[in-house]
């Protein structure tokens, strides 16, 4: 039974390749915009703040971030909504 043989596979030459030449961009340059300060200083959202808060108050050992769903996380929100009603 005759042998089966693979195909030759190329392997790539030692030549270097090269690339086409191409004529370089010109746009004009603008200034950057500047940030609005108050934007970049911003409060951490209301999650994270809550989060923290009720760390803070149960005392846990570790820093804890409740799953969605169980009785802790509903203790966050109710945080939340007491920040939201308080900052308005």
């Amino acid at each position: 039974m005759p042998r089966k043989t693979r195909a030759k596979v190329s392997t790539p030459s030692s030549e270097p390749v090269t690339e086409p030449v191409t004529e370089p961009v010109t746009e004009s340059v603008t200034e950057p915009v500047p940030m609005d300060v108050e934007k970049v200083k911003r409060a951490p959202n209301s999650w994270a703040r809550a989060v923290k808060q009720w760390n803070q108050d149960t005392k846990t050992e570790r820093y804890k971030i409740p799953r969605k769903g169980t009785e802790e996380y509903a203790e966050v929100r109710a945080l939340m909504a007491k920040q939201s009603n308080s900052s308005v």
